[in-house]
């Protein structure tokens, strides 16, 4: 395994969205806005692919630091088969969807907007299968639907879209709050977070 490899492989995608904007703002000729999501998200799929061995050699990890030390509230990543067989298949599909865009979505005049929003579900998603506790998943889970709404009504314009956005958008909200709920349910009293064990 990589150095780090279950944090960097739900950040390099999240960082990347955030890059990509500023490439396409600094970069009239949009080179390394459009060829830069795919560089990133490689990486993702790189650092996803080298937990492998370890999983199947039976090292699984617990990570865990302070996030937010007076409250008690701690980031951690959980490395086990499970979540390491999400994270490629995330990774590699995700890639093989950006691949598959350069050349489908070239000259659009929001792509700008796609690729920040593809790159930012890559990384929820991985975040979500990678989340060592119940708040990290819920933030994964919230980057997860906001991009799905993004990406369903990307041509807005289309009033279809925007039908499908709205219906997908009320879907989300219905799975939001049964997460959230579920979660408060389990909320251990001493603990702001239950961990994932």
């Amino acid at each position: 395994m990589f150095p780090y490899a279950p944090w960097l492989c739900w950040l390099i995608p999240t960082v990347g969205a955030i890059l990509t904007l500023l490439f396409a703002l600094a970069h009239r000729n949009h080179f390394f806005r459009d060829y830069t999501p795919v560089v990133f998200v490689g990486s993702s799929v790189i650092f996803s692919f080298s937990m492998i061995p370890d999983v199947h050699a039976g090292n699984f990890v617990n990570w865990e630091g302070p996030w937010v030390p007076s409250l008690g509230i701690n980031m951690g990543v959980l490395m086990d088969p499970l979540s390491v067989l999400m994270t490629s298949v995330v990774s590699g599909i995700g890639l093989l969807v950006l691949i598959f865009s350069l050349e489908y979505m070239r000259g659009d005049p929001g792509l700008t907007r796609y690729w920040f929003f593809t790159q930012l579900f890559i990384g929820g998603l991985i975040m979500v299968v990678m989340a060592g506790n119940l708040l990290q998943l819920y933030i994964g889970w919230e980057v997860v639907g906001i991009c799905c709404y993004a990406l369903v009504t990307y041509w807005y314009r289309n009033p279809e879209n925007a039908r499908y956005g709205l219906k997908k958008f009320l879907m989300l909200r219905v799975g939001d709050l049964s997460l959230l709920l579920s979660i408060l349910i389990s909320l251990d009293h001493k603990r702001i977070l239950v961990y994932v064990k």
